[in-house]
């Protein structure tokens, strides 16, 4: 079977956890969890690749600089590091950390830049280590496609790529919400290594903004499970060839912020999850072409290029498209946006487009 291996993201090991790694059997797991009971798990469910990730939101500062970000967490995770290698030795699996910056320094080249040189510091320092490492970690729709090659400098040394892709149902939105590993990797220089990508985490989310706190996830909605595999099909089907997983959020989880996200003791879920492909080649892809058409290299249509400019405005983002997550209300209905230096540009069928001033 072709396509990215599927898999689960893991916040803790919990009895919902082992429901899912007995029925489902994933390929691949990302997990914030550090029990040594991986190497074990490795062995008994068949997973091909461990992704684990500290948790370090506590600590995301660039300061004193990037490279000093990077030692100050490697310092305060290495005894763990060192313990989880040593459980993990002489299993067959593939084990990456993940850089600890979670969907952080993401929104500006500048931000970006200074997060590729922590980065780059701390695969250094876990290569001496023995580790491959994921670099990015991006929350959905970051980094900007065209800021993305401020990146460039993690990707150069690291042993793969992630970020996370989120949807609302029945919107999956590639190239804006979902399947962008494509126009990201278009963007980068043609010398820049190109590093396999994994959605290290993925699934429907609140990603427009209109749901109630702790009502994100697909069981918030009147979803039977496979509803949800029909989309999750559709968006693994959807993943360029550079994708080599992806881990769908949440399985195992602590209190109740995430509830609305678990996939244990869904057996559409878990057999969706057990029919994926065991391993993943890379394959000859053709790069992606990534039109601009305005000045400054934004994605945007004409109306937005020629109001811009009919303003004195400079364009400052791609032109975001929005789907109405309630289909049902013929008032709400789909509009996009870009946002230039002095205000927002609006579209909508029934008004063209209409200027915003900040």
């Amino acid at each position: 079977m072709n396509g990215p291996l599927r898999g689960i993201h893991v916040n803790a090991w919990t009895p919902a956890t082992d429901w899912t790694l007995r029925r489902a059997r994933p390929a691949l797991v990302k997990s914030l969890d550090w029990s040594t009971d991986w190497a074990r798990a490795v062995s008994d469910y068949d997973i091909r690749v461990l992704i684990l990730r500290k948790w370090a939101d506590d600590d995301s500062s660039m300061v004193p600089s990037p490279a000093a970000a990077a030692e100050r967490l490697w310092r305060r995770f290495a005894a763990d590091f060192d313990r989880m290698q040593a459980a993990l030795a002489g299993t067959p699996a593939t084990a990456y950390i993940e850089t600890p910056w979670n969907e952080v320094h993401q929104e500006t080249p500048d931000h970006l830049a200074r997060l590729a040189e922590a980065c780059a510091r701390f695969v250094e320092l876990a290569h001496a280590a023995g580790w491959k490492v994921l670099v990015g970690n991006f929350s959905v729709t970051w980094p900007l496609v065209d800021h993305f090659p401020a990146f460039a400098p993690a990707l150069a040394v690291a042993d793969g790529y992630s970020h996370h892709e989120y949807w609302m149902p029945g919107q999956l939105l590639p190239g804006e919400w979902t399947a962008r590993a494509g126009l990201l990797y278009a963007t980068l220089p043609a010398d820049c290594p190109r590093p396999p990508v994994y959605v290290t985490e993925c699934g429907i989310d609140n990603v427009d903004g209109t749901r109630p706190t702790n009502q994100y996830g697909w069981r918030s909605y009147s979803r039977p499970g496979a509803a949800y595999v029909a989309e999750l099909d559709a968006f693994a089907a959807s993943q360029p060839p550079i994708v080599a997983g992806l881990t769908v959020f949440n399985c195992g989880e602590i209190g109740t912020r995430w509830k609305s996200f678990e996939i244990a003791e869904s057996g559409s879920v878990a057999d969706w999850l057990a029919a994926g492909p065991r391993d993943w080649r890379p394959s000859v892809q053709l790069p992606v072409e990534v039109t601009m058409s305005n000045p400054y290299g934004y994605l945007v249509g004409s109306g937005f290029e020629a109001k811009a400019k009919e303003l004195g405005w400079k364009l400052l983002s791609d032109e975001l498209y929005h789907d109405p997550a309630d289909r049902s209300d013929p008032k709400r209905t789909a509009f996009s946006e870009a946002f230039c230096d002095k205000g927002r540009l609006y579209w909508h069928k029934d008004t063209g487009v209409v200027a915003c001033p900040f």
